[in-house]
C-alpha cells in the first residue's frame, strides 16, 4: 500500500474510514497518526503450507472465508486500493467486495514489466496463487520473477473508478510528525537503501558501495549517513554497511526521506518518492550493473516513467558520482 496516498486520501474524506493491513507495524502507524479513531483493521494473507497438504488447504479456505466475511461485516460502501502488483489476496478481496460497493483505483507506480523469463519455480508459484485467489490478475514479468498484476481485465470486472488524488503529498507538519511516531528524530543528510538488487554481481556490489559510503561518510560525517534494508529483500552476505546507523526495515521508506536529504539507491520507488520533499535522488543503476542490460533498461523505465520531473540523477561511475557530489555539497 501507499501510505502518503493513504492519508492524503483520509484526509480530503468526510466519512468513517478503515485502513486494511497486512503488517501490524502498518497498523500501529495508522493509530498512533489518528488516536481515538478505530482506523486500523489488521489481516494475515492466508496461504497452505507443507505440513499437511489436505489439512493446511481446508484450513486456507476457511480462513479465506472467515476474512472475507470480517470485512463484509463492517458494511463498506466503498473500496479504494493503490496497489499495483504482487497482492493476489487482496485483489481477489477486492472482486468478492465489488458487487455490493463501490470500487475506487489510484496506482501508486506504474508497473516494472520486462520479457518473460524462464523461471520455472516463479511461474509454477504464481499459476497456485493465482489458483488460490483467482481474481482474472495479468501475469508479469520482472525479467527475473513472475507477478501477478492489476490490468484492464480486473478493473473491469470491479467496475472499478480511476481516482486521481492531487499527488500523495502530506504537509509538512504531518510529515515530521510521522517521522517522530516511527522513531526517526534525527534528519540525515545521506539516506541509503539496499536490497533487492536482483543480478548485480556480489562482489562489485560490495566494491562499488564501499567507496560510494566512504564517500559520502567523509563530505558529512558517518553519523550523518544511514542505511535502510529492504523489507523483503536482503543485500549480498557481505554487507558493506558497517558503523553506519540502520533504520527500522519496516518503516516505510516515504516516511524515512527527511527534507534536503540524499537519497541513494539502486532501482527503489524511494528515488521518485524523494522529490516530494525536497530530496536528492541518486540511482547506482548504472554505477552498479547488471549481468542482464534488460535489466537495467526495465528499471530505467520504470524510474523514469514514474518520475515526471525527471529528478532522479543516475552517475555512470564512482567518479561521476563524485563529481556530482561537488556540485551537491552546500558552498561548493
Amino acid at each position: 500500500m501507499s501510505i502518503l496516498k493513504t492519508i492524503s486520501l483520509i484526509e480530503s474524506l468526510d466519512c468513517d474510514l478503515k485502513v486494511i493491513v497486512n503488517d501490524a507495524e502498518i497498523k500501529n502507524l495508522f493509530e498512533d497518526i489518528y488516536p481515538g479513531r478505530d482506523i486500523s483493521f489488521l489481516v494475515d494473507s492466508p496461504f497452505p503450507r507443507r505440513t499437511s497438504l489436505l489439512k493446511d488447504t481446508l484450513e486456507f479456505y476457511k480462513k479465506r472465508a472467515e476474512i472475507l466475511d470480517c470485512i463484509e461485516k463492517l458494511s463498506p460502501v466503498s473500496v479504494y486500493f493503490f496497489h499495483v502488483g504482487y497482492c493476489d489476496f487482496e485483489s481477489w478481496l477486492i472482486l468478492r467486495l465489488s458487487s455490493k460497493c463501490r470500487v475506487y483505483y489510484s496506482p501508486v507506480v506504474a508497473k516494472i514489466e520486462s520479457a518473460y523469463t524462464l523461471n520455472i519455480k516463479s511461474y509454477v508459484k504464481n499459476k497456485l496463487s493465482a489458483l488460490l485467489f483467482p481474481a482474472s490478475l495479468d501475469i508479469c514479468s520482472n525479467g527475473y520473477n513472475y507477478y501477478n498484476a492489476v490490468g484492464k481485465k480486473f478493473l473491469d470486472l470491479c467496475n472499478a473508478s480511476v481516482l486521481k488524488l492531487q499527488g500523495a503529498k502530506v504537509d509538512a507538519p504531518l510529515h515530521k510528525k510521522l517521522r517522530v511516531l516511527s522513531g526517526l528524530e534525527n534528519d540525515y543528510d545521506v539516506l541509503i537503501f539496499a536490497g533487492g538488487e536482483i543480478g548485480v554481481d556480489e562482489i562489485r556490489y560490495v566494491n562499488v558501495y564501499q567507496k560510494v559510503v566512504s564517500m559520502f561518510c567523509s563530505a558529512f560525517g558517518s553519523g550523518r549517513v544511514a542505511v535502510k534494508y529492504h523489507p523483503r529483500y536482503q543485500p549480498p552476505s557481505l554487507v558493506p554497511f558497517d558503523g553506519l546507523d540502520v533504520i527500522p526495515k519496516d518503516i516505510p521508506g516515504s516516511i524515512v526521506i527527511g527534507p534536503d536529504s540524499i537519497v541513494v539507491s539502486y532501482g527503489s520507488a524511494v528515488l521518485f518518492e524523494a522529490t516530494q520533499f525536497g530530496a536528492t535522488p541518486l540511482s547506482l543503476l548504472f554505477t552498479l550493473g547488471n549481468v542482464s542490460d534488460d535489466r537495467i533498461d526495465t528499471l530505467y523505465s520504470y524510474l523514469t516513467s514514474n518520475s515526471p520531473n525527471k529528478s532522479i540523477l543516475y552517475p555512470q561511475s564512482i567518479d561521476e558520482l563524485s563529481c556530482l557530489l561537488n556540485d551537491i555539497l552546500p558552498g561548493q
